[in-house]
């Protein structure tokens, strides 16, 4: 049997979700430059449609800013993957799992652990596993339930995400292209005009490559993590160790990305997603 439900409202386990919390919100900070990324998109070829004796001061700004995004690009790592270690030491200790220092490499101290969680002031992080795995079932299949319902819950958020981006990206150049043939600007003139947009290219393209290259590795695993279970229903078998923790591996790598998903879009569709993970877990349980 398994104590995760009531273990993971400990303390010393809200504190690590309070410090993943901000180390990722952090890291989330830095989408303020794909927020400047899109306007200026959006704003420069309008500016020079508008005055054309702009088009080559744009064109340098636009590509001065693409080297700025580049470079808070690697602090949104160094963030993402400070958050991905505090969350992997959540999950070892709570599943019992051995950390995996080849991987991971060294946990993050106490220290800055403390002084993150120190900063996240709201009540919000009890439950962060659904109640309905209960503590009924051996700790091996309580565990693949867990890093199923991350596997689930993220695959289900980066598949609406990566459609409105690369909407959004298509539709935006697409736009563009007929505006440049219709107002006859030169080839030479269009990518000068789009110069400025670079950085949301980028930004679009990097994004959308990323989380379906994620949600491809998360479906494989989470066909796996099924399978497991079904063996564990049928024939009573649990996984073992090494197998877990390499599913773990795979969702550490995961988290370790530095494209996220917005904090608006993830809260529009939180609620909706708890439910249907509860929904999900309650359904599993009820074949074991």
């Amino acid at each position: 049997m398994n104590t995760i439900n009531s273990r993971q409202n400990e303390k010393t386990f809200i504190d690590y979700l309070k410090a993943q919390r901000v180390a990722y919100s952090q890291c989330k900070f830095y989408q303020f430059f794909d927020l400047i990324s899109i306007l200026m998109a959006i704003v420069f070829p309008i500016l020079g449609l508008i005055k054309m004796e702009l088009v080559n001061y744009l064109g340098a700004f636009g590509v001065l800013w693409t080297i700025i995004y580049l470079v808070a690009e690697n602090f949104r790592k160094i963030k993402s993957e400070q958050g991905a270690k505090i969350q992997e030491q959540f999950d070892t200790e709570l599943y019992q799992l051995p950390w995996n220092e080849v991987l991971c490499g060294s946990k993050i101290n106490r220290d800055v652990q403390k002084d993150l969680s120190n900063k996240y002031s709201r009540n919000d992080l009890n439950d962060w596993y659904s109640k309905e795995i209960g503590s009924d079932v051996p700790n091996e299949i309580a565990v693949l339930l867990c890093q199923r319902i991350n596997f689930s819950w993220e695959l289900n958020l980066r598949k609406k995400f990566v459609y409105l981006l690369l909407g959004i990206t298509i539709a935006y150049y697409c736009i563009f292209l007929i505006i440049s043939i219709l107002t006859n600007l030169g080839l030479f003139d269009t990518l000068i005009l789009l110069s400025p947009s670079i950085s949301f290219l980028i930004y679009g393209v990097q994004n959308s490559l990323s989380l379906k290259s994620q949600i491809k590795s998360k479906n494989q695993t989470l066909d796996l993590i099924d399978k497991k279970i079904d063996n564990y229903s049928k024939n009573k078998t649990t996984p073992t160790s090494p197998v877990i923790r390499q599913i773990q591996d795979v969702i550490y790598t995961g988290r370790t990305v530095p494209e996220k998903i917005s904090d608006w879009f993830y809260n529009i569709f939180y609620s909706q997603n708890e439910n249907r993970t509860d929904e999900i877990i309650k359904s599993i349980k009820n074949t074991l």
